[in-house]
């Protein structure tokens, strides 16, 4: 190749060669230009490019909430709620009765509302996880598969509506190559229990399409196709609602030259839906309530309004630059305020960048931006996630597109300190979008398998198995994360363990802890940040008070102090029985899994230091990666105090 361009060199004037290079550089980005928006295959091979950096998730298995659909539809558990086939989606239905029996077996932890509701109404999606064990039954692999062409739908209906949308094809190809690069949605791909977000965006893309044919008068009908859609989608799942946030976006930015009366009129028929819908959920039961990972907005308004303070601004953030939206809820409650400021200021800051180029005198760009703006509204209902974006993502896409297409054909234009600082801004966007993102999904999407045996499967499984025809109760001391105690039974069931007729756990394990033996049936423990966390209780609205008292199965548990956001901070553990009797094994966790753990001395205390869950995570990963045989279970020693 070397002697080639010395020869064109050598025959070549410095004019000829330069107009050389601009001719290649011409046909180069041609090509590129008709390979992205070849009409028959570009859109085929983005959906296969997406579908394809998340393929080595197929042998992830089974996560979280899977394992409580497995045990449902194979009907050894059964669940019954007002509209639901299968009741895959009600995890607590807000009864007390109900509520306390899932206490009594540790399906929830000790701290949970006494009327904790957290119930959803998605029967369509009911139905494809129902046909999941109708026809592989056995073979998590061909769930992945069929959640995969959820993703491939998605990816094909949106890049035909950003080309009906757009007048220049160019921005409509590139927008959907940023949304399938992105590694911000890739969770909602891997979890199977999450397929019921892909459906609701490809429905939500699908009513889209056909208000706008609608609109754009091709024919009444495309107006029935979008309410019966929309109608479809808010059966698969609550995101759906997202919908309307777009239908308002295009009646306010896209359809600017329209009166105002016009526009008014065509949403009402999808207004209409969404009230009837929610009337009929309501009606039936299903929502949320007394739970701080899910607010209700029609039941707690002022309680979700804070909370979209909150969350808003770490959701844009974490779209636009990578910085995960957990990392709001990871943070102690008098630092969130602070977080959502400084993410505000940055998304803020961002906007201004794309005010400098003109973005938003263009009424594409103002319809992307306000309907994923309003589309995040809804799902600040939940404690941010980063799966959450996906709806958003459809509208964001498109607007990164646009701005990285006007800044790299007009840079030359711009000049002077502010468009250096602007242009700095753009590329730092780009590299995370076209760079950092399919590098995370590629990395990611390898690795997921481990992370979920070394995560969801290791840690049950670490427990020892059950002898035949004993009754135990365990109880975990420290268990990395108490919330996910209430899988352990149905994950060792899945693998062929026995259970014990209840699991279940004193505290979460990441702070310090400290255990007191009061007695032989009484048992003190402090935690200085407080037992629980918000996904199962609402600490703000019901806060725990010193003297009250909790049943869980054959314990109970008094408060003696709590925390200044209302967690217990002292409480009391009342056994029913002599806490050294066979009927209790307790555990507590060690370096690779949980271990026996030996209560004191009556009288003396002992303390359990923090479990970094981060820093175990990833040793255990590099132990699956890599081959080592695993760390053997050593017990981690407490330190004796007082």
């Amino acid at each position: 190749m070397d002697l080639i361009a010395n020869f064109i060199r050598g025959m070549l004037s410095p004019r000829q060669h330069h107009a050389l290079y601009l001719s290649a550089a011409f046909h180069l980005k041609r090509v590129a230009r008709d390979i992205l928006l070849s009409r028959r295959w570009s859109i085929t091979l983005v959906a296969l490019l997406g579908t394809l950096l998340v393929l080595p998730t197929l042998n992830t298995g089974l996560i979280g909430d899977d394992f409580m659909f497995k045990s449902l539809l194979n009907g050894q558990t059964i669940q019954s709620h007002p509209g639901s086939f299968f009741g895959l989606f009600t995890f607590a239905d807000g009864q007390t009765e109900h509520v306390q029996h899932l206490k009594d077996i540790g399906q929830v932890p000790w701290w949970a509302a006494d009327h904790a509701r957290m119930s959803f109404w998605r029967p369509l999606s009911e139905l494809t996880h129902w046909l999941d064990y109708q026809l592989w039954p056995n073979s998590p692999v061909m769930m992945h598969v069929h959640s995969l062409l959820w993703y491939g739908l998605l990816i094909c209906l949106l890049a035909r509506l950003y080309r009906a949308l757009d007048p220049a094809p160019l921005q409509g190809g590139v927008a959907t190559l940023i949304f399938s690069l992105s590694a911000v949605h890739l969770m909602t791909v891997i979890w199977l229990a999450a397929r019921n977000q892909l459906m609701a965006a490809c429905l939500l893309v699908i009513t889209l399409h056909f208000f706008h044919q609608w609109r754009q008068g091709q024919g009444s009908r495309y107006g029935v196709f979008a309410m019966l859609s929309l109608l479809l989608g808010l059966l698969s799942a609550e995101a759906a609602v997202a919908t309307m946030a777009y239908l308002v976006a295009y009646a306010v930015a896209y359809e600017h030259g329209k009166s105002w009366r016009a526009r008014l009129l065509s949403l009402l028929p999808f207004l209409f839906i969404v009230i009837a819908w929610r009337l009929v959920y309501s009606q039936l039961g299903y929502g949320s309530a007394e739970t701080g990972g899910y607010i209700d907005p029609a039941v707690a308004p002022l309680q979700f309004a804070h909370a979209l303070l909150l969350r808003l601004p770490s959701l844009l953030l974490s779209y636009l630059y990578g910085v995960t939206s957990s990392t709001l809820g990871a943070l102690p409650d008098a630092m969130r305020s602070m977080y959502a400021l400084i993410a505000a200021s940055a998304v803020v800051g961002s906007a201004l960048v794309a005010h400098y180029f003109d973005m938003w005198s263009k009424p594409l760009a103002r319809f992307y931006a306000l309907g994923a703006l309003l589309a995040l509204v809804p799902v600040c209902a939940a404690e941010s996630n980063d799966r959450l974006l996906l709806n958003a993502e459809l509208g964001l896409s498109a607007l990164l597109a646009m701005l990285f297409l006007h800044v790299m054909a007009h840079h030359r234009q711009y000049t002077g300190g502010w468009a250096w600082v602007s242009k700095l801004v753009v590329g730092i966007l780009m590299v995370v979008h076209l760079l950092l993102y399919p590098l995370a999904t590629v990395g990611l999407a390898a690795i997921t398998p481990k992370v979920v045996q070394t995560l969801d499967h290791d840690e049950p499984l670490s427990l020892p198995d059950i002898e035949r025809g004993v009754r135990v109760h365990v109880i975990l001391v420290n268990p990395p994360q108490a919330l996910f105690v209430g899988y352990y039974p149905l994950v060792r069931e899945y693998h062929g363990l026995r259970n014990a007729d209840s699991t279940q756990a004193l505290a979460s394990g990441d702070q310090w802890l400290t255990l007191t033996a009061v007695s032989d049936r009484t048992i003190r423990m402090t935690a200085p940040n407080g037992f629980g966390e918000a996904l199962s209780r609402d600490f703000s609205t019901h806060p725990f008070k010193a003297g009250d008292r909790v049943r869980a199965g054959l314990f109970a548990v008094a408060v003696e102090e709590v925390t200044p956001y209302g967690k217990p901070k002292v409480v009391r553990f009342e056994f029913d029985t002599p806490w050294q009797s066979a009927d209790w094994r307790f555990y507590q966790w060690g370096e690779a899994g949980y271990v026996p753990f030996t209560l004191p001395a009556l009288g003396q205390t002992v303390t359990l230091p923090p479990i970094n869950v981060g820093k175990l995570a990833m040793a255990r990963l590099r132990s699956s990666l890599f081959g080592r045989s695993q760390v053997t279970c050593k017990t981690l020693r407490p330190c004796p105090s007082g």
